[in-house]
């Protein structure tokens, strides 16, 4: 089998129709990997000088079998310039085109090896691949499976079972959907309208409407949200896609003077329509808008006759299941070149057949990795090493000296007296504990909450050590030794430690349980919560969200969710996975300038890297994204235990 690269404009041009039949042939290719989406995608970010095409092909006879339709992305890591391989696209269904007439793990796995014979990215990162495809598959038959993970619950509604409106709204209408519909056209007079071909400025009013509604939450506090149209990159792309007829199907409630109330826009893929963007006008925020467009959207599909699945898109949001129980899954396949932090070549996905002699690679281009740029990568990898560690010793002293303050607010000849208020205080107030299901998730998602409750004696219970960790592998190659799972799992709970310190949390208030990492069950935590709440019948309980989508974290808050459900305890919280979930879950917590930088001190624990120590940077190995985010801008969100589990 043969491959290719494209790079530029004129060569994915060039594929244009061999890309569209195998788009067709493919039963599984998603809107989002299409020519027409990847082509527009490509005309908007393309004139940026840092966003570079790596298109790659695989030929069997000179025919088309499976593409691969990837680009690299400028990124800054801690300081560090690298290049991250992402999908050529934005959507929420992106993945390789396969020939449904070859074997899709084949040619999964040649696409995958001719990326990591490239010599000059650090950093592959795809999201939003479908689970129950064949490439998602061929991911998860490869020695690489522990890199797909989950990423999304998308929910969507499947029209067939129904023989018409009527039927589907028998058994899937919310609650006073019809009574906010009827109290919209009366006091509006409003029209709902569907706009099937492009016309004239409808992204421009889509826009300014969402950005009316996005000023009118900030007002109400919701200072988090934000709009997309305010990305010009990413508007062009869209902007790209609407001009193209037969793309895009919008819904829209008008006022009689024509000014647009609310709407819901979609893109059209053969029989599915996928929700893209929804927004409302504030004068009728309290009308259900979204609920009530719901209802005519699916009115008009039963009627059309041409859809079958009405898909809602990424995210496990309440809302969604008001009106469907199906949902489906995505994944992220996230390699994090070992030579990042130490110049190694990366191991392939699999072994390939020897090639005869003079094979064609396509287009004249060799598949074997330079050594001068190998050599050269490794030098700047030499150079980013050195620059990481004078930044990371320069900020760990100022993490070090404001953590001190933070912990010792007052003059030195004052501390007594402020230690003996606190006592009064801890002894006057109920405890609050917090159960982390692995160490580093107190920091990244709990760390300012915890230090903001300093003044009550807080109590931290490790539900694991973090001993199913994917880094020990990595970490063993590296230092050329053998750091057992029982070496690993003491250094977590030393980050732990170290980390919650930063926080206010005294050394006697830390608990591990080491339940089994991975294994986490509601019964299990439940036995822990139980414990706690005999051993402290006031005490206020926080942990992850029940709605998180890792599964050790929802059985913490499941646990939690029930204890409160059945009286044992009676205040609780659930910390949101921020990077996540939407917005609307929940509620942000305000955090104070203080706040975050105690926060930004326990994160730093976690980035250490001092085997003799017993220190590996588990936390900045294990979910990089997460450390730089929240040390860059810290953000926490809570909701309490009232919130429909699905």
């Amino acid at each position: 089998m043969e491959t290719d690269i494209i790079r530029d404009a004129e060569g994915l041009d060039s594929l244009r129709e061999e890309w569209q039949d195998v788009e067709r042939r493919d039963p599984h290719s998603t809107f989002y990997s299409t020519f027409a989406c990847v082509r527009a995608w490509w005309r908007s970010y393309g004139q940026d000088d840092g966003h570079e095409l790596l298109i790659i092909t695989a030929r069997q006879n000179g025919t088309l079998v499976g593409l691969a339709p990837l680009s690299y992305r400028p990124q800054v890591r801690f300081t560090v310039p690298i290049k991250e391989v992402r999908f050529a696209s934005h959507g929420d269904y992106l993945g390789f085109l396969l020939d449904p007439e070859m074997s899709a793990h084949t040619v999964t796995t040649t696409l995958l090896d001719t990326v990591f014979e490239q010599s000059d990215w650090d950093i592959l990162n795809l999201t939003n691949i479908p689970a129950s495809t064949p490439f998602s598959a061929s991911l998860l038959r490869s020695r690489h499976h522990e890199k797909l993970t989950a990423l999304s619950e998308n929910p969507y509604i499947d029209l067939l079972p129904y023989d018409n409106f009527e039927a589907f709204t028998a058994h899937w209408l919310p609650s006073h959907t019809r009574k906010y519909r009827n109290k919209l056209l009366r006091e509006t007079e409003a029209t709902f309208r569907v706009i099937d071909e492009p016309e004239d400025n409808l992204l421009d009013r889509m826009a300014q409407l969402h950005r009316a509604e996005r000023d009118h939450l900030r007002a109400q506090g919701r200072k988090e949200r934000h709009s997309l149209y305010d990305d010009d990159l990413r508007v062009e792309h869209y902007r790209e896609i609407y001009a193209q007829p037969g793309t895009t199907r919008t819904f829209v409630y008008e006022a009689p003077d024509g000014e647009l109330l609310g709407y819901r826009s979609c893109f059209r893929h053969a029989r599915t329509l996928l929700s893209w963007n929804s927004a409302y006008h504030p004068d009728v925020a309290d009308l259900r808008m979204g609920k009530v467009i719901q209802y005519d959207i699916l009115e008009h599909l039963f009627e059309r006759g041409d859809i079958d699945i009405f898909d809602f898109g990424a995210g496990r949001y309440p809302w969604k299941f008001e009106w469907t129980d199906r949902s489906t899954l995505s994944y992220r396949f996230r390699y994090d070149r070992p030579a990042l932090t130490a110049a190694a070549p990366p191991p392939r996905l699999a072994t390939p057949s020897p090639k005869a002699p003079g094979a064609s690679q396509g287009r004249g281009m060799s598949k074997a990795p330079a050594k001068p740029n190998a050599q050269a990568r490794a030098e700047r990898v030499r150079e980013n090493q050195a620059k990481v560690a004078e930044v990371e010793v320069a900020r760990q002293a100022r993490a070090l000296k404001r953590s001190q303050q933070l912990r010792s607010p007052v003059p030195a000849g004052r501390a007594a007296a402020v230690q003996g208020a606190r006592s009064v205080l801890h002894r006057a107030l109920p405890p609050v504990i917090y159960y982390v299901p692995h160490p580093d998730d107190e920091a990244i998602y709990m760390g300012a909450s915890i230090w903001s409750e300093r003044n009550r004696r807080t109590i931290v219970v490790a539900l694991t050590s973090g001993g199913s960790s994917t880094v020990l592998p990595w970490i063993n190659e590296r230092l050329g030794q053998q750091v057992t799972t029982k070496d690993l799992k003491r250094s977590r709970v030393a980050d732990l430690r170290r980390s919650v310190a930063h926080l206010g949390v005294e050394p006697q208030d830390i608990h591990v349980m080491d339940l089994p990492d991975g294994k986490l069950t509601a019964k299990r935590v439940r036995t822990v919560v139980d414990e706690m709440a005999t051993r402290y019948p006031r005490a206020s309980h926080r942990t992850m969200s029940y709605l998180d989508p890792h599964s050790d974290h929802a059985a913490a808050g499941e646990a939690v969710r029930q204890a409160h459900a059945d009286g044992t305890i009676t205040d609780c919280l659930f910390h949101v996975p921020v990077d996540l979930v939407d917005d609307d879950l929940g509620h942000p917590v305000s955090l104070s300038t203080a706040a975050c930088d105690a926060k930004r001190a326990a994160l730093a624990e976690y980035r250490v890297w001092d085997p003799y120590s017993e220190r590996y940077a588990i936390g900045l190995l294990s979910v990089p994204d997460l450390i730089a985010g929240q040390a860059i801008e810290p953000r926490e969100r809570v909701h309490g235990p009232d919130l429909p589990t699905g």
